[in-house]
């Protein structure tokens, strides 16, 4: 997910406006955004291989929550997005989406839910769940 260039829906094509970049956290506003995110959420629920940990859940005691602001979509984005699957700590996700589905209205996509759209990979949400164990969502507003 975060350490291949090749993924769903992105261009190797410095032009094109699905580019992923150079290489995994190659752009500066990539690395100001993660770095500060990791001094905000606490060390000890991090993992050091995302990607193995993909089937395990983080559970009830982790801390924060991360919103990616989009325009314009109308939808509430939350992992999985790579493929169409459910995370282990979907219901938790899900609820807090539905919460926010309640006062937008946006539909939700996200591995599982009939409103996923396509796979996407390497998105700030889907890392800052994975790597840094917060509560991550994609806010595309707007319609």
């Amino acid at each position: 997910m975060w350490g291949e260039l090749k993924g769903a829906n992105t261009s190797g094509d410095e032009c094109d406006n699905t580019y992923h970049g150079r290489n995994p956290f190659s752009e500066p506003e990539t690395n100001t955004v993660a770095d500060y995110a990791k001094q905000l959420f606490p060390a000890e629920q991090r993992r050091d291989d995302p990607e193995g940990s993909m089937d395990v859940a983080f559970g009830d005691d982790v801390m924060g929550i991360f919103v990616d602001v989009h325009a314009p979509g109308g939808y509430i984005i939350y992992p999985w997005t790579h493929d169409d699957s459910k995370t282990e700590d979907d219901d938790a996700l899900q609820a807090t989406a539905r919460k926010m589905n309640y006062y937008n209205g946006y539909k939700l996509w996200a591995g599982g839910q009939p409103d996923f759209q396509y796979a996407t990979t390497g998105d700030s949400y889907a890392y800052m769940y994975a790597a840094l164990g917060v509560a991550a969502f994609g806010l595309e507003l707007g319609e």
